[in-house]
C-alpha cells in the first residue's frame, strides 16, 4: 500500500479563527503558549494584525492531507525580544524565531 502524505502551510486567515480558538484553549497549547483561556474576541484581536500584515509575523496553518494539524509562526527576533536573552546582538539582529504547535 502506497500512502502519500501531503503537507501544506496555508496562510492564516479569518476562516481559521474558530480553529485557533479551539487550539489556544487546549491544555497542551496553553501550557507553553498562553497559560490562560481565550475568547473568540481575544483571538481576533491577536490574529487580525497578522493577516493584515501589520507586523512581521508570518502565520500558517499546517495541514496534512488537507486536514489542519497545527500552527506555525515566524518573526524577526529583533522585533520580539524577551527578558534575559542570552544571545549575541548579531544573532538578535539577523535571526528569526518561530513558534509551533501541533
Amino acid at each position: 500500500m502506497n500512502v502519500r502524505a501531503n503537507i501544506q502551510f496555508k496562510p492564516l486567515n479569518q476562516s481559521h479563527f474558530n480553529l485557533m480558538l479551539y487550539w489556544f484553549n487546549k491544555t497542551h497549547v496553553q501550557a507553553f503558549y498562553s497559560l490562560r483561556t481565550w475568547t473568540y474576541e481575544e483571538v481576533c484581536k491577536k490574529l487580525e494584525p497578522y493577516i493584515r500584515r501589520e507586523n512581521q509575523i508570518s502565520s500558517f496553518i499546517i495541514c496534512l492531507n488537507e486536514h489542519p494539524i497545527g500552527y506555525i509562526q515566524s518573526y524577526p527576533i529583533k522585533d520580539h525580544s524577551w527578558e534575559n536573552q542570552d544571545i549575541s546582538e548579531e544573532v538578535i539582529q539577523e535571526a528569526a524565531g518561530f513558534d509551533l504547535f501541533i
